[in-house]
C-alpha cells in the first residue's frame, strides 16, 4: 500500500529537491548519506536517493519587472505585472520574447503556464509599473 510521507531534508544552498526518490543515473545530483551534495559518476542500483537540481536564479542582466510563460510554452519578459485572464496572460506594458537560442538564459522548470509568473527580486522601478 502506498502512503504519502513528509520528510525534512537539509538541502545544500543553491539547490532544491526535484521530488524524485530513485536509483541514481550518471550525472544526477543527489544528497549523500552524509547529507552533502554529490554527483553520480555512474548509474547506481543500490539504495534510492533524493535527487537535486540547481535552483533557478534570476539572471543579473535581465532588468524586466517579471517573466511569464505563455500558454504556448514561450517565455516573455514584461515591464508590468500581467494578470491571468481565464486562459491567457493580459498584455499590459511591453513584452519581449526570451529565447535560450539567442540569450544566455535557462528557464525555470514550470510546466503549468498559469503558475509561471516570476517577479524580478532586483527590480528597481516603481511598484505600479
Amino acid at each position: 500500500m502506498k502512503q504519502q510521507v513528509t520528510l525534512e531534508l537539509e538541502v545544500p544552498e543553491g539547490y532544491e529537491v526535484t521530488g524524485e526518490y530513485r536509483m541514481l543515473e550518471k550525472g544526477d545530483i543527489y544528497i549523500s548519506y552524509e547529507g552533502l551534495k554529490a554527483v553520480a559518476t555512474e548509474s547506481y542500483s543500490g539504495a534510492p536517493r533524493f535527487i537535486l537540481k540547481k535552483k533557478w536564479e534570476w539572471p543579473t542582466w535581465l532588468k524586466a519587472r517579471c517573466i511569464v510563460k505563455h500558454e504556448e510554452g514561450k517565455w516573455f519578459s514584461t515591464t508590468s505585472i500581467p494578470v491571468l485572464v481565464v486562459h491567457y496572460w493580459s498584455r499590459g506594458g511591453h513584452w519581449c520574447e526570451l529565447s535560450s537560442q539567442h540569450l544566455d538564459i535557462t528557464f525555470p522548470a514550470i510546466e503549468d503556464y498559469t503558475k509561471s509568473l516570476i517577479l524580478n527580486p532586483n527590480y528597481k522601478g516603481s511598484s505600479d509599473e
